[in-house]
């Protein structure tokens, strides 16, 4: 909004307002005192009072423990020496003060109720790793399992889990940046909105949503379903602009002068009249036509909670610190309008000198707090206007999650047939982990409210191959420990200690990638790795606790004496290392091959949702269905798998469809769908789009998914206490992950976003095979002779029928999405498949070749190497202890 202005004469107008006269040096005596007032956050210096103000000065509040303070320098204020610079309060009345339970944000339980539960549990777990005697500690290990199962079950029965519009489908909102005349927008522009927004709308990554290009001036969002009183919020999200300015007020601000400021009566040239922020319980000011400070200087806003209710705090950088410093210096007793969008949000008096930090308090509701500071944060340089709002369908449509729902349930109780068939009893002490493991996962998705997508999905298929992997490692060291003589209860126990390091390290490794991601990625890819990091965290739980409980019991109560499970192989002595030449020169090849086709295809590899295209849109539906059409198209000869989707425009019931192709075939399957279908299609747009994942997503995750591996690289360093082991990780990582791209380029598959959530759970599957047959090599080194050759290939024999149970219970699950999980599952279970053969390949002929040439090549003694750490750790308490 525009800020009014009057002109005194016959001909006033509302713009700017001049006063003629000197009254504006004298108090207006009929004035009554503003409501609103500032206070300070540390004592002030004395200030005489301002004449034109009759109210008095609010009494300070301490300053909060968080708020940061800023060293004023010596010569910055002469006159009002003070040690820091205190935060200034800006009151707004009219509201009712907030409080941390509003009653906005309605919850399943009191938060009070969750967090005593919570650090329940938490003791539970304590005192179950501080228990010694096994009784009480499987009493315990059973009540913090049903404490944990139930507290999920609970909250994913109370709250479900939100879907991502993959999924479900949600809403559409066609936005248009606006711009002055003489400036044209471009391709920059419109990412920086796009950036600007995800920011907004998704700060904390949780949120499944898609913005991309569209035409010359227009941003396309689309957002997974969300209720009346969400769209409300998201248009206000969307067209608030957030410029925040620094205006003095006028000394004589009042009802009065406002007024006739309003009705033409004055002209006041050198002042504005603002509009408040917020019309029900705020004032219109007026303020110098000149801004003092603007939100460009604004480093961060977050949100904060006193006594006094939710406020903004605001940090400056140095160069605005400085300008408010001085500002604030030489108008102390006035009051300074903090604006934003060209309405007034509060209007304090300046009690004191400050510098960068402040707060703005208006009593405002937590969640009116959260979305101005995240305006202030990220304000747009462009104003928009949405013109369009429509539902959409689910990207995958109804029938594609239908049958990708079916196949994973059906590849899961495959897993669960095959664990109790290869293990007997063991495996159904699994089947009941895993079952656990889901709860959990869904549970705490459910908690924090975690949107729940393909790629999200994809991180659920590898912690359940990884929970699996950790039974199958524990079951297989007891098959040895009982071979080796030992007692059953001996051997249990030796099982799990002895599966308990490989476990852990293959967990931590994948936790870490999985942490890069979350720390430096965005939108999608960021749900990945939550969803990741929550799976594996469960599965060590049930794999871990939760079985060995189990056994336990079954044990004390007499009604587990022993345990023998069917020989799936019969040991191998199979040269792995002396066949290496061949499988590295393999695979060097198809990694050249990889790059060649990369190289001469270039973005012809990637879908439409990642480079973007032509946008069909066919307003006259009757007749069509998203599967229809998908069919139809199928045989038009596109370069690239279209997007089609069904939408319906809010308010109505007619609905139309959008059809995303690669650039250029936007007619073309106009024309074929014409043809196949017999329909006139009257009522067509086309444009071009932009990518549905922005170049900032993109580039956030290559660069996280880099750290990531550099992380594991280093982990595996420290935690192998050799480079030869993380360089043979991490060179398997990146040949599985280069190895499954040639793989799906040669079978003619798009690069798209469902396949960039494949390739990050093939590199976590690739982590995580790699670490458990290094830690046998380890271990083979401590406790066995030969040279290293000799100990590598004995533990690559050890362990391949782990190798091949895992991997076989795992295929399971991807083979029945590949096999049954329609045309959208196809690429990705596909890519997963390709994956994890690679994988399982890359372990036995990449990764552990890669440790022998380095340790010959730099001439290293790596078993000498293993003793020494091993002895120092051995020492270190010992040492302690004296």
């Amino acid at each position: 909004m525009e800020p009014t202005k009057a002109q005194e004469g016959a001909t006033p107008s509302p713009a700017k307002v001049a006063e003629s006269t000197a009254k504006a040096a004298t108090p207006a005596p009929q004035e009554p005192a503003k409501p609103a007032e500032a206070v300070t956050k540390a004592p002030p210096a004395p200030v005489a009072p301002n004449p034109a103000k009759a109210a008095p000065v609010v009494a300070p509040a301490p300053t909060p423990a968080a708020a940061k303070v800023e060293s004023v320098k010596p010569d910055a204020a002469p006159s009002a020496p003070v040690a820091t610079s205190p935060a200034v309060t800006v009151e707004t009345v009219g509201k009712a003060p907030a409080t941390p339970g509003d009653s906005e944000t309605l919850s399943p339980a009191d938060p009070v109720t969750i967090f005593w539960i919570t650090l329940g549990l938490f003791g539970l777990f304590v005192a179950y790793f501080i228990s010694e005697k096994a009784s009480p500690k499987r009493i315990l290990a059973t009540l913090l399992t049903m404490g944990v199962t139930a507290f999920c079950a609970y909250f994913y029965l109370s709250l479900g889990m939100p879907q991502g519009i993959d999924l479900q489908g949600g809403t559409q909102f066609l936005l248009e940046i606006q711009s002055d005349k003489d400036k044209i927008i471009n391709v920059a522009d419109q990412e920086e909105v796009i950036k600007t927004l995800q920011r907004r709308l998704d700060a904390g990554g949780k949120t499944d949503m898609a913005l991309s290009r569209q035409g010359e001036n227009r941003i396309l969002v689309e957002m997974p379903g969300i209720t009346e009183t969400e769209k409300k919020a998201i248009r206000q999200t969307l067209e608030t602009t957030a410029k925040l300015e620094f205006r003095l007020v006028h000394p004589q601000s009042g009802p009065e002068l406002v007024s006739r400021v309003r009705e033409g009566d004055m002209f006041l040239p050198t002042h504005d009249l603002l509009e408040p922020y917020d019309e029900t319980t705020g004032t219109a000011e007026l303020v110098e036509g000149t801004k003092a400070l603007d939100g460009t200087a604004v480093n961060s806003a977050g949100v904060g909670y006193d006594q006094g209710g939710y406020y903004i705090s605001v940090t400056l950088d140095s160069t605005g610190g400085d300008k408010m410093f001085k500002l604030t210096g030489l108008h102390r007793g006035e009051r300074l309008a903090i604006i934003v969008d060209n309405k007034v949000v509060s209007a304090p008096v300046i009690q004191s000198q400050f510098g960068a930090n402040f707060q703005i308090t208006g009593q405002f509701k937590r969640e009116e707090a959260e979305r101005l500071g995240t305006f202030l944060k990220n304000p747009l340089q462009n104003p928009i206007r949405i013109i369009n709002e429509s539902s959409i369908s689910a990207s995958m449509g109804k029938d594609t999650i239908r049958q990708g729902v079916w196949s994973g349930v059906a590849g899961l109780a495959a897993i669960m047939v095959l664990a109790v068939i290869c293990y007997n009893t063991a495996g159904f002490i699994a089947v009941i982990a895993l079952a656990l493991n889901v709860i959990i996962i869904c549970g705490i998705m459910a908690m924090f409210q975690f949107v729940l997508t393909m790629p999200g999905i994809a991180g659920i298929i590898l912690t359940i191959g990884m929970a699996i992997d950790a039974n199958v490692l524990i079951y297989e060291r007891f098959r040895e420990e009982r071979q080796a003589g030992k007692s059953f209860a001996v051997a249990l126990d030796a099982s799990y200690n002895k599966a308990f390091s490989a476990i852990f390290d293959s967990n931590i490794t994948t936790l870490i990638a999985a942490a890069m991601l979350i720390a430096f990625s965005t939108g999608t890819m960021k749900g990945f790795a939550t969803t990741l990091i929550i799976g594996l965290t469960s599965s060590l739980f049930t794999a871990l606790l939760v079985t060995r409980t189990c056994f336990g019991w079954l044990a004390s109560l007499g009604w587990l004496k022993d345990m023998s499970f069917p020989t799936i192989m019969k040991p191998t002595n199979f040269d792995f290392l002396g066949k290496s030449r061949a499988g590295v020169t393999l695979s060097l090849a198809f990694i050249l091959l990889t790059g060649a086709l990369v190289y001469v295809k270039k973005d012809a590899i990637l879908g439409v949702d990642l480079r973007g295209g032509d946008s069909v849109t066919i307003l006259s539906g009757e007749g069509l269905s998203v599967s229809r059409i998908e069919e139809s198209l199928q045989s038009a000869g596109l370069t690239s798998t279209p997007i089609v989707k069904e939408q319906q425009n809010v308010g109505t019931n007619s609905s139309f469809f959008t059809i995303r192709t690669a650039t250029g075939e936007g007619n073309k399957a106009l024309d074929h769908l014409r043809a196949s279908t017999k329909l006139a299609l009257a009522d067509i747009e086309l444009s071009s789009v932009g990518p549905q994942v922005g170049q900032e997503m993109l580039v956030s995750s290559g660069w996280a998914l880099f750290l990531g591996i550099v992380a594991i690289f280093v982990y595996v360093t420290f935690r192998f206490n050799s480079v030869a082991f993380a360089l043979g990780a991490v060179l398997a990582v990146v040949h599985d992950m280069i190895v499954t791209v040639g793989a799906m380029i040669l079978l003619g598959e798009d690069m798209t976003l469902i396949l960039v959530g494949a390739l990050l759970t093939i590199a976590g599957y690739s982590i995580n095979d790699t670490i458990v047959i290094f830690d046998r090599v380890r271990e083979g080194l401590l406790t066995h002779r030969g040279t290293l050759k000799d100990v590598i290939n004995v533990s690559l024999n050890q362990t391949l029928s782990r190798t091949i149970l895992t991997s076989g219970l795992t295929m399971l699950a991807v083979l029945t999405q590949l096999i049954f999980g329609g045309p959208s599952l196809h690429s990705f279970a596909l890519a997963l498949t390709v994956g994890m053969v690679t994988g399982t390949y890359s372990t036995l002929f990449i990764a552990a070749p890669v440790v022998l040439w380095w340790v010959r090549k730099r001439k290293i003694n790596l078993r000498k190497e293993i003793l020494d750490a091993e002895a120092t750790k051995i020492a270190g308490p010992a040492s302690a202890g004296v």
